[in-house]
């Protein structure tokens, strides 16, 4: 339609982009833009030079604008192009007036607030809000961060917050807002600092540092994870993509220096919990976040005595001390070497552990035939035999292997790959015994 009406107005010795311009001003004010390129009329319409003209007639045009966010438009370079074109960006600048005070910090933190977090985030938003600093700074109203919301109706329990913006805006002396306690809870994986990544401004703040250390002590304990939308449920496999919910990289707010001393403060905390006595549930307990924080304790956390402690833990007996009746400890041992997250269907064992541990401890099968093991809670009751036999060998791989790939990580016992046979009893002479 667009491309005919420029045909049709050549044609007629008008001016084309004139006649574009004078079909959006009937349009825009009711039914607003759409900068996308799903749209061919838009696609027409938005080319040369009739959204420029448009704002010149209808200077209202320039919130139609300003009230599309970057995913609105095809890419973020074109969005950004949109801004400059109609004028938007002078006036968000300051360059032109226009725009009332805070308007800059409210847009500001919409656009930040609807990246997706399944994306990298665009390096045009983050330029953009560099250069809007100095109209920030001067009208002084606090810039607040895109943080989740806990709350599930908010609709975002997940947020990416950019930690390197928000550094580079202090030291340009932009006002930010308080953040939520622990930053809402998005989880270290949504904290961006890589353009910034020693954070100098924003650790330098103290209400910034003590929110940022509670988030971090918090998701190292393991707590909220599961109401922030973050599942923990794998086995131990470092950095690996499938390793839904657990750090797939090392999360770059754990390098810096409040990073690091709140992962060693917590192995100290975790080796406190050790030296205290455990049973089986409790080095679960013990072991679980070392599977959710994956290769960053490999990568940061080199704790030779952290780890002769973890290696001094006799796993065995703890499984011989959590089953019902007396068991011969090499063949518990023998059953445990066998064990590996391929044994599971989500938590449900295999019919070949299944029938290993029948074949290793008969007494633990009911009278009447093999109870229904893969129909069990993780936890839950079973009847006689069947719930201890998920109370001891086979819990270790209820929990998709973890405990098992995690006690061969922390204790170094044969610094077996994940998915091979993990466990084995006796203590490593490798010199290259890690923590974690």
């Amino acid at each position: 339609m667009v491309a005919d009406l420029r045909k049709v107005a050549r044609a007629a010795g008008a001016h084309p982009e004139g006649e574009v311009a004078a079909l959006l001003e009937g349009i825009v004010p009711t039914i607003g833009l759409c900068a996308g390129d799903t749209d061919k009329f838009w696609v027409d319409a938005l080319k040369g030079k009739a959204l420029e003209l448009l704002a010149e007639r209808r200077p209202e045009t320039v919130h139609d604008v300003l009230r599309l966010a970057p995913d609105d438009a095809s890419s973020a370079e074109k969005w950004l192009s949109l801004l400059q074109r109609s004028g938007a960006l002078a006036q968000l600048t300051g360059e032109r007036p226009g725009l009332p005070v805070g308007e800059a910090a409210r847009l500001l933190h919409d656009w930040l607030a609807s990246e997706p977090t399944s994306r990298v985030r665009s390096d045009e938003l983050y330029d953009l809000a560099v250069r809007l600093a100095p109209r920030l700074a001067a009208d002084a109203v606090p810039v607040r961060l895109p943080c989740p919301d806990p709350d599930p109706a908010s609709g975002r329990r997940r947020a990416l917050i950019p930690l390197d913006l928000a550094d580079e805006l202090l030291e340009h002396g932009v006002p930010l807002a308080d953040p939520p306690p622990r930053l809402g809870g998005p989880g270290a994986a949504n904290m961006l600092v890589h353009r910034r990544p020693h954070l100098t401004w924003l650790l330098a703040d103290p209400r910034f540092a003590r929110e940022l250390r509670k988030a971090l002590d918090a998701e190292l304990e393991l707590v909220g994870l599961p109401e922030a939308g973050i599942s923990y449920h794998h086995h131990y496999r470092p950095h690996r993509a499938t390793e839904l919910g657990s750090w797939q990289s090392t999360p770059g707010i754990c390098r810096t220096p409040l990073g690091r001393e709140a992962l060693h403060a917590w192995l100290d905390r975790q080796r406190a919990r050790l030296r205290a006595g455990l049973d089986l549930n409790g080095l679960v307990r013990v072991l679980a976040p070392f599977v959710h924080v994956g290769g960053v304790v490999d990568e940061l956390l080199k704790d030779e005595a952290a780890a002769r402690e973890f290696a001094a833990v006799d796993v065995a007996a703890l499984v011989m001390a959590d089953l019902p009746l007396q068991a011969d400890r090499p063949a518990v041992e023998a059953l445990m070497a066998t064990m590996s997250p391929r044994d599971l269907f989500g938590t449900r064992p295999m019919s070949d552990l299944r029938t290993r541990i029948d074949e290793t401890l008969p007494d633990l099968i009911e009278p009447q035939g093999r109870p229904g093991l893969e129909g069990a809670p993780d936890g839950g009751q079973l009847p006689g035999g069947a719930e201890a036999c998920c109370r001891s060998p086979l819990r270790l791989t209820r929990r998709h292997g973890r405990v098992a790939c995690c006690v061969t990580r922390c204790g170094g016992r044969t610094t077996r790959r994940a998915g091979h046979p993990p466990l084995s009893s006796a203590p490593s002479h490798n010199p290259e015994v890690r923590a974690g």
